[in-house]
């Protein structure tokens, strides 16, 4: 049964329908191990030696500046927005739940292959969220190929129907990682390509045998 089979369903009737339930649990089951998995792979990846890119390319623009308190702001409340918006239907809380648990799986493994040291110049973003998970009170600077910044607020345009909100949130995408460019955070190549990650999250999770988004 695919996910447009639900698309009539409000929360009240979704959550009675038992495939609906074993969906919705297994798939919060899975991302619960992939987020597991992604702290661990963080880890290695801040203690592993890598490669400086993009040598001195924003030098004559822009000095590394802080941005940290408009990023997270912009960041999560976009993503609050963006959550709320999904939770209004039980198939579109599924099929961004299967995204983002993709998405952190490709986050993973591009953390693996592209061993990355810091720009040069870097300020470290301060996001209380992250250093109380993920970071664990470090001071992460190698979490960079592919900035998940971007991704995560990305992969809420294609699952979310709104126009308004789609504008909204790929704003704040856009304003996001420029300033995590302009902050040192990500390089350039991180930012720009953390949107065709999240697109490919999404559609592989569309490609989910029951998993389709109903317009």
């Amino acid at each position: 049964m695919h996910i447009n089979s639900f698309a009539h369903l409000h929360w009240p009737s979704a959550l009675k329908d038992k495939i609906f339930r074993k969906k919705l649990i297994v798939s919060t089951f899975l991302l619960v191990l992939v987020l597991i998995l992604f702290y661990f792979i963080l880890q290695y990846a801040e203690n592993r030696a890598g490669i400086v890119i993009e040598k001195n390319w924003l030098t004559g623009i822009i000095a590394p500046t802080d941005f940290s308190n408009v990023i997270f702001a912009c960041m999560y409340a976009t993503t609050f927005l963006g959550i709320i918006f999904c939770l209004l239907k039980p198939s579109a809380t599924l099929l961004l739940i299967r995204t983002y648990l993709l998405l952190q799986l490709l986050r993973a493994i591009t953390l693996l292959i592209v061993p990355l040291d810091p720009p040069e110049g870097i300020i470290p973003l301060k996001d209380p969220f992250l250093h109380a998970t993920f970071y664990n009170g470090r001071a992460n600077l190698k979490d960079l190929f592919f900035s998940g910044h971007v991704a995560t607020l990305t992969m809420f345009i294609p699952v979310l129907s709104n126009r308004w909100i789609k504008l909204v949130i790929g704003i704040a995408a856009t304003a996001v990682g420029m300033l995590l460019i302009a902050q040192r955070v990500h390089y350039i190549v991180d930012v720009f390509a953390a949107p065709l990650f999240a697109i490919m999250a999404f559609y592989t999770a569309k490609r989910w045998p029951d998993c389709r988004m109903s317009e």
